[in-house]
């Protein structure tokens, strides 16, 4: 049974907690640890000078013994593992390092899981470490009952939102999602200095859930224990960003669901507040601050809402004036039908009027689009094409070929299940493998990801490097390179799409493999000329990681040249 043995230990002292993010070797950390500097701020701001927080990263194997090294030589009394997706193998080398560690009588810190992987997998997470704690969810008021569970003043059973072994059995304890009202601390800036190094933007989070909340896909509302959308307070954000500013940052990211939270006048004001509070923040710093948010189409235009929609364009303009040079729209399909089946909540001419009204006022567009799904026809499929094409959407998504990636904890997931077409799961990445009910949809989909996978790490590393500022005026001419690259490699896979689709029913396999072929002919070509702007010096490349994915790729020029 878990037990409290140091509570006398620590009584006369501060509690020290350590904080690690377990990321993925394949994803490039260009943000802020958000997850880790939320709840170290949290804990900072609840508990003062009683506790003493730091985070560590490990993104590849070599971080490890560092970090082990690290809390060998400064016990701690909590260790919390937030682990990513994509993560899995990097943990268990870490919990193998772990256990190889001898710890004094009595000196154990509490192993302390968080984040998706845990809170959807706990059984699987107490098979990989038996003495550890599993927070389900938002972790805020678990992680500050578990401070007091070390110091001996809470018996775990009472703390809400764990998952824990007691002898052989494992308990759940009650399930709650922190009122946002009641978290009122900013996150920390721990790693603010990583991101300065390489012109990255920080994250900041204003808000959690979606108003919506009921896409077919979707995983927030089932994180969050049933709720939606929730505001941070405005005073809150506002102190973050100016944490952030007082560090040299100039962009950031809000990385809410849904940054408005609908378009009802309190939540419209509420955004009102934060343009006044970013308008007092550059003025009063002289910052050029700018900054990308996320919404829905149909916050940003809605059917038979002309009064709504003059409001929101009032706004859009409000905080344009004040930064806003990015909006990711969650587009998702092109076909009433893919929608209607996804539960989008919205109509195609929403979602055209939105994009529409963004162009209008010359602010960028990040699109969401999910191309595959189980039930997609080629009739669906053609139309989606000709959606992505007509509204130029390739400017704004670089992945037209994404499938739905079916999560833990969506409602799409328990329907495939109900229908028996759940074929497998992979934990590390929170999703299950399912199949395609039209057999030719199956085949174009198989084709695609065959041959994106030669080139995805490559042109992912090129996508990282485009996304470095959202503001146009902040790109250096690498970056610009870069987003021509991705846009390039993204039409060359939209046009395979397109003829595959054209194809699949009728053409000869001698003719597939021709325009196959021909797909590999102008990817390699492309891969050849991004090899050549790293020689010519247009691509910096500090870290050679670009040239590390050519290697792997398979390019013949000679990269010792470069």
């Amino acid at each position: 049974m878990l037990q409290n043995n140091n509570a006398q230990l620590v009584a006369n002292r501060n509690i020290k907690i350590l904080l690690v993010s377990v990321g993925s070797p394949t994803h490039y950390a260009l943000w802020n640890e958000l997850s880790c500097e939320t709840l170290a701020g949290d804990l900072r701001g609840f508990f003062g000078n009683e506790v003493e927080v730091s985070i560590r990263r490990i993104n590849k194997e070599e971080d490890i013994p560092d970090i082990l090294e690290y809390f060998k030589e400064n016990p701690q009394d909590i260790i919390g593992l937030s682990i990513q997706p994509g993560s899995l193998t990097l943990l268990d080398l870490f919990i193998k390092g772990y256990n190889s560690i001898e710890f004094m009588d009595d000196d154990n810190p509490l192993i302390v899981f968080g984040n998706q992987i845990p809170t959807y997998f706990p059984n699987e997470m107490l098979k990989k470490m038996p003495e550890g704690v599993i927070v389900r969810g938002e972790g805020e008021e678990s992680l500050r009952e578990l401070v007091e569970f070390v110091k001996g003043n809470r018996n775990l059973k009472d703390i809400p939102n764990l998952v824990y072994k007691n002898n052989d059995k494992i308990i759940y304890t009650e399930l709650e999602t922190p009122n946002l009202k009641n978290l009122s601390f900013p996150p920390g800036t721990d790693t603010i200095h990583e991101i300065l190094k390489h012109g990255g933007n920080a994250m900041v989070q204003a808000s959690r859930g979606c108003p919506w909340g009921a896409c077919a896909y979707c995983t927030r509302k089932s994180f969050r224990h049933g709720k939606k959308w929730e505001g941070f307070s405005v005073e809150r954000v506002m102190e973050n960003i100016m944490n952030l500013v007082n560090l040299g940052i100039t962009e950031i990211e809000f990385c809410d669901d849904e940054f408005i939270g609908g378009r009802d006048p309190k939540q419209l004001q509420r955004i009102e507040d934060m343009a006044d509070g970013l308008e007092n923040i550059r003025k009063e710093n002289d910052v050029n601050l700018t900054f990308r948010i996320f919404s829905r189409p149909d916050i940003i235009y809605k059917e038979n809402d002309a009064e709504g929609n003059t409001k929101m364009r009032s706004l859009l303009l409000r905080l344009k004036g004040v930064g806003l040079v990015k909006v990711y729209l969650g587009i998702e399909a092109g076909c009433k039908s893919q929608m209607k089946r996804f539960m989008r909540g919205m109509t195609l001419k929403e979602i055209r009027c939105a994009l529409k009204t963004l162009k209008e006022f010359n602010i960028d567009i990040d699109a969401g689009f999910i191309m595959f799904d189980p039930e997609l026809t080629l009739e669906e499929m053609m139309k989606n094409i000709i959606f992505f094409r007509k509204e130029n959407l390739i400017h704004y998504n670089q992945w037209p070929f994404r499938p739905l990636v079916l999560n833990e904890g969506s409602f799409i997931k328990e329907k495939l299940d109900k229908e028996g077409n759940i074929k497998g799961k992979d934990i590390d990445f929170i999703k299950y493998f399912y199949e395609f009910k039209d057999e030719n949809v199956a085949k174009i989909a198989k084709i695609l990801d065959e041959e994106s996978r030669l080139s995805r790490s490559l042109f992912y590393a090129l996508k990282t490097i485009s996304k470095r500022y959202f503001d146009h005026c902040k790109k250096d001419e690498e970056t610009i390179l870069a987003q021509r690259y991705v846009e390039e490699a993204g039409s060359i896979y939209l046009d395979l799409m397109e003829k595959l689709c054209i194809n699949i029913r009728t053409a000869s396999d001698e003719r597939i493999r021709e325009i196959i072929n021909n797909t590999r002919m102008h990817v390699n070509k492309l891969a050849y000329r991004v090899a050549g702007d790293i020689v010519m010096g247009n691509f910096k490349d500090m870290d050679g990681r670009l040239k590390n994915e050519l290697k792997n790729y398979g390019t013949k020029i000679h990269l010792n040249d470069m």
